[in-house]
């Protein structure tokens, strides 16, 4: 792939479009389910895993 030949729009649809071919099948699959919103976002479990930990401290705290 190379990076100077890419050129994105303002258009996240077409953007997809155009980055999609350059994805294997398991990626595409990722990318698809994160869409639809499925699979969620990396920042998403991160937050979601630091709230579950502050969680657990003020269970262990009482």
């Amino acid at each position: 792939m190379r990076k100077e030949n890419i050129k994105l729009t303002e258009n996240t649809i077409e953007n997809i479009q155009i980055m999609a071919p350059m994805l294997n099948e398991r990626q595409q699959a990722i990318v698809f389910g994160m869409i639809l919103g499925m699979v969620p976002a990396q920042s998403d479990l991160r937050q979601q895993a630091e709230q579950e930990l502050e969680e657990n401290r003020e269970l262990q705290e009482v």
